[in-house]
């Protein structure tokens, strides 16, 4: 991964610029809640933004693309925010996926042409 963030009780990311070829851009294991604002993340192998055990995952004014499964993965999250998100050219993946999470809040987001749902 390009980033792993984990043990911690809140990890905030802000003006990062993320290319990881070979595994997700950032990766939050372990992490009660994970904040990114800013950010542009890029990940051709895997995930652009995965959430792992984070109890609240937020994503503001992030730009998501060129990944090669999901450009968000939220599965079995409580609380997913995406404000002014940005996720497109995720070739065989959805845009963001947030099944079984609790509750999900996307508000002024850009999801298009991903490999398969925008959202599922």
């Amino acid at each position: 991964a390009g980033v792993v963030v984990g043990g911690a009780s809140e990890v905030s990311l802000s003006g990062l610029r993320v290319e990881a070829p070979a595994g997700s851009g950032v990766a939050a294991r372990g992490t009660s809640k994970l904040t990114m604002q800013a950010c542009v993340v890029s990940a051709p192998a895997a995930a652009g933004v995965e959430g792992a055990d984070a109890a609240e995952l937020a994503l503001a004014s992030v730009e998501i693309t060129a990944c090669g499964t999901n450009g968000v993965e939220v599965q079995d999250r409580s609380r997913f925010t995406g404000v002014e998100l940005a996720v497109h050219g995720n070739r065989r993946g959805h845009g963001v996926c947030v099944a079984t999470t609790g509750e999900v809040v996307l508000r002024r987001c850009r999801i298009t042409d991903n490999g398969r749902n925008g959202v599922a």
